[in-house]
């Protein structure tokens, strides 16, 4: 059958319905090649292609590029009152009037053959068996390396010619519009198989939905997902929108079309009923998209994580077999991830230990994760590791559990640490007893011979200084072991906390100083009543600690006088009990106050000691919870002696 003009008798030009219809064919062959050549990977959008097909009232076909059939639409079908099956192929023929079918045959093969559109008239058989005068219009579609990848056309009733010129035009403007629907859904697909940060496809993809719609010199737009926000030049809130919501990766988003002057009404307000299909398509793909591109993204993290990892992960079945290794694993058991991927992770665990593999992995099995696991695994050199381990189960996608990883830290060095630690503890523990016991039992023994000579023998001057002094180095010498048994206690947590009235303590304190002969020490107290503060039994040393340093630092050439004061006081919503006890002595420069309760720290004065006093003082109230420091008596003149200020919690 020869080709022949189009109802009105005007050429196929875009001023005519055919031309219109040729040009709308011609600007969809290049986005629709996948209905020929379905992409199994993208089934679900392919869905939305044939959809926007689907809604077209004409009878719609499409062929591969071998000419046959393998797709009709439902106008296509209710028309000729026959199946999909039946008209797949060259299954159509059979519809069509026996004395047209060898000029159609031969029509379409001529077509097929230039690669040109087809436009043919012939005599199809309807549903109720009447055959129709039609006019069958198709154009060529091609892929992406430009070749042919089939043809589309659209066949029309002009037997009442009238119905037939109008169902053209309509038919014509609705094809028109699944073009540009179909443009802007294959825009999207395209743009979103691109690299780039999210934000910027998405500026690129707001572009494609103005020419989407049926006016789109009046149509503007806007993409919102988290806090992004992407528009369209002009765009502005109108009475006349569309809008489809999307959520991915935990934020909402949406797709936003407007109209910026308003437009005849249609389906939705100014919207076709399938510009809603679209955007909602869109709204899922770009949904889709952005979750797929995030857990990319945090695939790529987590490989980088992974990889970059100083700890050993090791990815296995719940069968052992070893399926992931990183490169720190290579460099703690030795095995390339070549050699050790596939094989039983038990290539890792010493034989006596191959029990600890399956009871984990039974554990693993049943949900639970064992966390910090410490044990002992062998390399490929067959050098034993010490080992902490963390082992957790994987789940697939509906939470079935498929494996197990494990986390593996080289411990040897820190347990080989740890081991001479504990031996320089004991070691050092050892001397201190020896030095608690027996070297301070020699001393108290010369301090008691020393005692009873001084107070015994006939001594002058001279001779009673040379007994004193040795006397004084033995008493040091035995302080000094003192203090450091009570450091080791407090360092040891052998000391446990409890209630002490603080205010007994201090009052015993003015007792046992105001006993002492010939040291003009004079003590002022103001009346206190009974403070709980939480502390052990070295709280005495504390305050001991400081009026011995004050008596140890003063003047001979005057009286010494010590004040001990208590007050109560709120800091940061807690109570605290505050003792001041203050000296009238040579006081304390300024230079050197910030560290005297540093370790072996000693001022410049003539009194003999190793400087512990004070660092004990520091670090007993700190295992009080408590403060310490050291100010002038007289503000700005340290000369006047000092005050030394500790502040305890009180016992609620």
């Amino acid at each position: 059958m020869t080709q022949r003009n189009v109802p009105d008798d005007r050429k196929e030009t875009g001023e005519s319905p055919a031309g219109a219809m040729f040009e709308s064919i011609n600007s969809l062959r290049d986005r629709i090649a996948k209905l020929a050549q379905p992409d199994a990977g993208r089934g679900g959008e392919l869905g939305l292609h044939w959809l926007l097909l689907e809604v077209l009232p004409s009878p719609v076909w499409v062929a591969a590029a071998d000419g046959r059939c393998v797709f009709f639409n439902k106008g296509w079908l209710r028309y000729t009152g026959r199946t999909m099956e039946q008209e797949l192929g060259d299954g159509w023929m059979e519809g069509v009037h026996p004395d047209d079918v060898a000029k159609v045959r031969a029509k379409f093969r001529d077509e097929l053959q230039a690669r040109e559109g087809i436009s043919m008239e012939y005599r199809l058989r309807r549903h109720d068996g009447k055959y129709r005068n039609v006019v069958d219009l198709g154009q060529p579609f091609f892929d992406r390396e430009g070749n042919l990848a089939g043809y589309i056309g659209s066949v029309f009733d002009f037997t009442e010619r009238a119905d037939a010129e109008r169902q053209m035009k309509k038919a014509f403007h609705d094809l028109g519009e699944r073009v540009k629907e179909l443009t802007a859904l294959n825009g999207f697909l395209d743009l979103y198989q691109r690299p780039g940060p999210i934000p910027d496809l998405l500026s690129e993809a707001v572009k494609l939905l103005p020419p989407a719609y049926q006016y789109p010199e009046l149509v503007a737009a806007r993409i919102t997902y988290g806090e992004y926000a992407v528009t369209t030049p002009g765009f502005r809130e109108t009475p006349w929108r569309q809008v489809a919501p999307f959520r991915a990766d935990g934020r909402d988003g949406s797709i936003e079309v407007v109209y910026l002057e308003p437009r005849p009404a249609e389906d939705e307000g100014p919207f076709l009923k399938d510009e809603r299909t679209l955007i909602d398509g869109l709204a899922k793909l770009t949904g889709a998209f952005i979750n797929r591109r995030m857990a990319h993204q945090a695939a790529i993290r987590l490989a980088s994580i992974v990889e970059n990892s100083h700890d050993a992960i090791i990815g296995k079945t719940l069968e052992g077999i070893i399926t992931d290794w990183n490169p720190a694993a290579e460099r703690l058991y030795g095995y390339t991830a070549r050699e050790a991927v596939g094989k039983s992770i038990t290539i890792t665990v010493p034989p006596e230990r191959r029990g600890e593999v399956r009871d984990v992995l039974r554990k693993v099995g049943s949900g639970e994760k064992i966390a910090q696991f410490e044990t002992q695994r062998v390399g490929k050199d067959g050098r034993p590791r010490d080992v902490s381990l963390t082992v957790s189960p994987i789940r697939d996608a509906e939470g079935r559990i498929v494996g197990a990883s494990v986390i593996a830290r080289d411990i040897s060095e820190r347990n080989r640490v740890r081991r001479e630690l504990e031996d320089a503890k004991a070691q050092a523990e050892l001397y201190l007893d020896l030095i608690s016991h027996d070297i301070n039992n020699m001393n108290q023994a010369g301090i008691g011979y020393l005692e009873i000579a001084i107070d015994t023998l006939p001594l002058n001057a001279e001779q009673r200084m040379l007994l004193e002094r040795p006397l004084g180095a033995l008493k040091g010498s035995s302080n000094l072991i003192d203090n450091v048994r009570k450091l080791q206690r407090l360092r040891s947590g052998e000391l446990k906390s409890r209630p002490i009235d603080l205010c007994a303590i201090i009052a015993d304190l003015v007792k046992h100083y105001g006993q002492i002969q010939g040291a003009n020490v004079k003590i002022h107290n103001p009346p206190v009543e009974m403070c709980l503060v939480m502390a052990d039994d070295l709280i005495r040393d504390v305050f001991s600690n400081l009026i011995d340093n004050a008596i140890k630092h003063a003047d001979p050439g005057r009286p010494l006088e010590i004040g001990i004061g208590l007050s109560e006081a709120r800091e940061a919503g807690r109570e605290f009990y505050v003792v001041v006890v203050e000296d009238n002595g040579p006081g304390i420069a300024d230079a050197i106050k910030y560290q005297l309760f540093r370790r072996f720290h000693r001022g410049k004065t003539r009194a003999n000691g190793k400087g512990l006093g004070l660092y004990i003082v520091r670090m007993l109230v700190q295992s009080y919870e408590g403060r310490v420091w050291v100010e002038d008596r007289v503000p700005g003149d340290h000369t006047k002696g000092s005050r030394f200020v500790v502040m305890l919690p009180a016992v609620a």
